[in-house]
């Protein structure tokens, strides 16, 4: 179930916890939420107008979760703006036209092959 407040995509991955007390079995539910809300949650904490317990309590997430998601979209924002990603594509373009390339030059070669074999 998707709650747009909290972003909160469903619960999963029951823990048993009977480690606590001997013959009583606790479950809880561990959330997951989606990447877009994740990524509003980190770009409130960046803007730092609130303080991350107020996130926390808005948004209904630990604190130290808000501060791992900041943390990733910090880490991970050069590779959005990065020109790298441009530069690969167009390796990739090149090397996939060469393969077919290659692919078509192999196909008149074996066709001449089984030609000559009488095939």
């Amino acid at each position: 179930s998707y709650s747009p407040k909290t972003g909160l995509v469903n619960k999963v991955e029951k823990h048993t916890f009977d480690h606590l007390k001997k013959g009583v079995i606790m479950t809880k539910e561990r959330k997951r939420y989606k990447p877009e809300f994740k990524a509003k949650v980190a770009l409130e904490s960046l803007k730092e107008v609130k303080t991350v317990n107020q996130l926390a309590q808005e948004f209904a997430v630990h604190p130290n979760q808000i501060g791992d998601w900041k943390k990733e979209l910090t880490q991970r924002s050069p590779e959005i703006f990065g020109k790298d990603k441009d530069k690969t594509a167009s390796q990739n373009e090149n090397l996939t036209a060469r393969l077919y390339q290659e692919i078509g030059q192999l196909k008149v070669e074996l066709d001449w092959v089984k030609k000559k074999l009488g095939h």
